[in-house]
Order: structure tokens, then C-alpha cells, then sequence
């Protein structure tokens, strides 16, 4: 997901996983599959067979972590700061306590790259390359989203190196 805005000169992009469900939404999910899952594990216990219980613990204490840990992953993101003279990268959690990470470049000396591959087998590569550093964006966009990440970067004025060039 990109959030598009521009104010006085500068154009501001925020790169965002899409994300489903936010944390109250996996915890009500997480809390309704254990439910069923501590039935049926208490009641093949009480008819002796025992060694189901730590299974299903096992069971769920996996799907809670995993839902703890997909949850988290989609509220990093990357936020674009585009100006006459200089190029803001700033990347991390979004939400929360922790501050991202931040990068300034001047516009002068960054290229964006576009890379795709022959066959379309793989998501292209939006990227950008300053001072000899290089920084992917938008890794966890789907193609719309990359696709008009390009679209809103040329309309910035910004030069786009493409290995297809000849392909939009």
C-alpha cells in the first residue's frame, strides 16, 4: 500500500505492507482456534489418551507466535521523503516504540532502478543507489503497488534506469 501526498515542493511516500488483520484481530483469532483445539485435547485426555495434550500446547503456542510474529512484520514499513535538493530514506516500525532508521542523500547523486526479470517470474526490484549504498524499497509491495511506486517516483521528476525500457 502507498500513501501518496504532496505538500510545498515536497512529495512524501509511504510504503506500507498490506496488511489483513491488525493485532486485536489476530488475538481474537488466536484466542477462537483454542477453543476447539483445548476441547478436543481435553476430551481425548480424559478418555486416556494423554500424550494429545502437550501436542496441542505445542500447537498452539506455535500459531500464537507465528501470528505475533506475521503481525509484527507487516507494520514495517518505508516512508520516502522527496525534496528540490534531497532524498529522505527512513525504514522500520511504524507503530510502536521503536524509531526507524533514517537517511538523507542528496537528489543530485541517487538513481532509482527498476529491474525485472525476463519472464516476469519474480517481482520486479525497485531500488535506490546513492553514494555507493543501496537501498531496496517497497520489498513487500505486490506488482500494482511497485508498478505505481515507478509511476509516482517519475512524476517527481526523478530519472528511472529500467533494464526493459522498452516494456511499461
Amino acid at each position: 500500500m502507498i500513501q501518496h501526498s504532496v505538500v510545498d515542493d515536497t512529495t512524501i511516500l509511504l510504503l506500507l505492507p498490506n496488511c489483513s488483520a491488525h493485532w486485536p484481530q489476530a488475538k481474537l483469532t488466536i484466542v477462537l482456534l483454542s477453543i476447539p483445539v483445548s476441547m478436543i485435547a481435553v476430551l481425548w485426555g480424559l478418555a486416556g489418551a494423554w500424550f494429545v495434550l502437550p501436542f496441542a500446547g505445542i500447537e498452539l503456542g506455535l500459531f500464537a507466535w507465528l501470528m505475533y510474529r506475521v503481525n509484527g512484520a507487516a507494520h514495517h514499513g518505508q516512508l520516502l521523503t522527496i525534496t528540490q535538493s534531497s532524498i529522505q530514506l527512513s525504514q522500520g516500525r511504524y507503530q510502536g516504540s521503536k524509531t526507524p532508521m533514517v537517511v538523507t542523500f542528496a537528489r543530485k547523486g541517487c538513481v532509482f532502478t527498476f529491474t525485472q526479470t525476463e519472464r516476469h517470474w519474480q517481482l520486479p526490484i525497485c531500488a535506490l543507489h546513492c553514494d555507493g549504498q543501496h537501498y531496496q524499497l517497497g520489498s513487500f509491495l505486490n506488482l500494482q503497488d511497485r508498478k505505481q511506486l515507478v509511476c509516482y517516483l517519475a512524476d517527481c521528476g526523478l530519472a528511472i534506469c529500467r533494464n526493459r525500457w522498452w516494456e511499461q
